[in-house]
């Protein structure tokens, strides 16, 4: 699954980078098929005994949560009637903030050390998205292409790391501490 990933995620972000507006369609399948991958990778860590949480622990999820829908929901609504294929734009933002939840949410059901590269990828992601349909439908500014770039490279630095360490944190015998 971490190959086809891979390939999806880095066959998409070749098309991204050309014209999304021309390669639209191939983006976004790429990007549904690579989301897909990566919540599939997740299983087994959502697998894993929760602890308990308390209503504390809760707040900065759901101010992260509320963010990140407003955001998305907001430039969704901004960019629709621009953008080429609007059924595959809306399942991709569904898709985004479903990938986005699961990154944010599950540091919160365990603290593992290595969980904190989940809330790298998922905000990597979410600044990929919104700063490619920015700067491709609103602002073409070579700062907020910088700023693609940049997202893309952290986001699938990160990617790498946890992906290859998912196999430590299921089988640490200190996990429980955590």
């Amino acid at each position: 699954m971490f190959a086809v990933f891979l390939f999806s995620a880095y066959l998409g972000e070749i098309f991204l980078l050309t014209d999304v507006d021309k390669y639209f369609d191939i983006v976004l399948v790429t990007f549904l098929i690579a989301v897909t991958a990566m919540l599939y990778t997740f299983i087994p860590i959502l697998k894993i005994r929760p602890r308990k949480i308390t209503k504390e622990m809760v707040l900065q999820p759901i101010i992260g949560v509320v963010f990140c829908v407003y955001t998305v929901m907001y430039l969704m609504s901004m960019y629709y009637n621009t953008v080429p294929n609007k059924f595959l734009f809306v399942f991709g933002g569904i898709f985004l903030l479903i990938f986005t939840l699961v990154c944010f949410l599950i540091p919160l059901r365990n603290r593992h050390p290595s969980n904190v590269y989940l809330y790298l990828i998922g905000g990597g992601l979410l600044i990929e998205s919104i700063l490619s349909f920015v700067y491709t439908y609103s602002m073409p500014m070579p700062i907020i292409a910088t700023g693609v770039k940049i997202a893309i490279c952290v986001h699938k630095t990160c990617v790498a790391i946890y992906f290859v360490k998912i196999e430590k944190i299921r089988t640490d015998v200190d996990y429980d501490e955590y």
